[in-house]
């Protein structure tokens, strides 16, 4: 019989002594640091995943070392790192561990909506916050139909006779709520119109729940979440929604996600290099001492680098040309190619995956499969990710636009036959984000 899910209070948060969190200054030291966190989480990444322990030591760490505020603006007291230094992090904390690199994908995603969509009193609020060491979560996802961009949501904020609001609806796949501060939710207006509200995870009517059971990425905390007549004021309010997203915006979360299989890809990498020379036994054939002097498998293993290494191109090409986009939104011939190459960099990160982690036992033969080893680790968290969402409509997007000149939807959507080929001199931004679907 299974245990029941873990609600948030059974944390013991006291056994973290409170201190006040570096901050980063340049983009250089944020690379740095990820670097020095990454090589110590990799010595306890196989423990975590094979207990499904929860990793609140971890993150907190990652919280007292900057890194989850080093793209807060400087004009906020930030480093204001680049999108391009903020993938190579995540794919540097990816390839430690496939879960602590998921994490904080939220949390930066909605902390640059903060910044992009934020009046500047929410700024003046939630920057600081972030500053401090507060975490943000995630609560997008919803049962049946309740799906960003295909159904009505079933959350529903409504206004109080108060003067604020009440927040009731439940919430799927929520990763990082577990240990966040806030829960960045999607709810619906009575009259059915799509909002963002903030809520403190500790405010009354708030449970979460961590039941997130699936076989990779188990130390996510992609549970659930019920909010139950949950107060929200109106500073907590984002009026703009991600229909509200510049048509280019919200490719910022899937270079995100381009960069965790990257990294996933990358660790996968150097698992079969160490089995294959440390461990495995050459095929008799080969006539060699070690299985790592097979020429085959030093074939097949060249073929996986070039996989990583043009997955980690395009993804850094792709960031580049975001991080231009988002600096000029007027310039739409930018935003478009930086639309498109996120794209590209998505099928590509999650073929390396996939295949690094599925082919790291040709390598080690049978004696891999040993469940000592846990190398199906890397498969499985390369599993689980790449199924947040579908990449045969990167494939479609990208296909349609260069064959026949169809720009992907503008809302996101996956109505691509609603999409109009682009007319002579006329160049109009496309949008190839949807939000997670699994």
């Amino acid at each position: 019989m299974s245990s029941p899910p873990q609600l948030l209070g059974t944390i013991d948060e006291s056994s973290i002594p409170p201190r006040k969190p570096h901050i980063i200054r340049s983009d250089a030291e944020a690379i740095e640091i990820a670097r020095g966190l990454a090589a110590e989480f990799r010595q306890t990444a196989d423990e975590r995943d094979r207990g499904r322990l929860v990793p609140i030591q971890e993150v907190e760490t990652l919280s007292q070392s900057g890194l989850l505020a080093a793209i807060v603006p400087r004009d906020y007291g930030g480093a204001g790192i680049t999108l391009v230094t903020l993938v190579r992090v995540l794919q540097i904390l990816s390839a430690a561990d496939g879960s602590l690199g998921q994490i904080p994908q939220n949390h930066f995603h909605f902390l640059n909506f903060i910044s992009a969509f934020g009046t500047p009193e929410q700024k003046g609020y939630f920057l600081p916050e972030i500053l401090s060491g507060k975490r943000l979560g995630n609560g997008l996802q919803e049962r049946g139909n309740g799906v960003l961009g295909t159904g009505k949501l079933a959350t529903i904020l409504t206004p109080h006779a108060d003067g604020n609001f009440r927040l009731n609806g439940e919430k799927r796949y929520c990763t990082g709520a577990y240990i966040a501060h806030w829960l960045p939710v999607m709810a619906a207006t009575p009259e059915g119109d799509g909002i963002l509200v903030f809520v403190d995870r500790k405010a009354s009517g708030v449970e979460v729940f961590n039941d997130w059971n699936g076989m990779g990425q188990r130390t996510t905390l992609s549970g659930t979440a019920r909010f139950r007549d949950v107060p929200v004021s109106e500073l907590l309010v984002f009026r703009k929604t991600f229909e509200g997203y510049s048509p280019h915006g919200l490719s910022y979360a899937q270079i995100l996600h381009a960069a965790i299989d990257t990294g996933i890809a990358e660790g996968a990498l150097t698992a079969t290099a160490n089995f294959a020379r440390e461990q495995a036994r050459p095929w008799f054939e080969a006539k060699v001492d070690k299985a790592g002097e097979d020429p085959h498998l030093i074939k097949q293993y060249g073929e996986l680098v070039v996989d990583f290494q043009a997955a980690e191109a395009l993804t850094h090409r792709a960031a580049t040309l975001l991080d231009a986009a988002l600096a000029d939104e007027t310039d739409e011939a930018a935003g478009l190619e930086a639309v498109l190459a996120v794209a590209a960099a998505r099928v590509q990160a999650d073929r390396a995956a996939l295949r690094a982690g599925h082919q790291l036992f040709e390598f080690g033969g049978a004696g891999a499969t040993n469940e000592k080893w846990n190398l199906n680790r890397y498969w499985r968290d390369a599993r689980t990710h790449t199924l947040h969402d579908p990449i045969r409509w990167r494939l479609h997007h990208l296909g349609n636009y260069h064959l026949n000149g169809v720009k992907p939807p503008r809302d996101g959507s996956r109505r691509a036959t609603e999409s109009q080929p682009a007319r002579s001199g006329e160049v109009a931004i496309a949008q190839t984000d949807i939000p997670p679907t699994s």
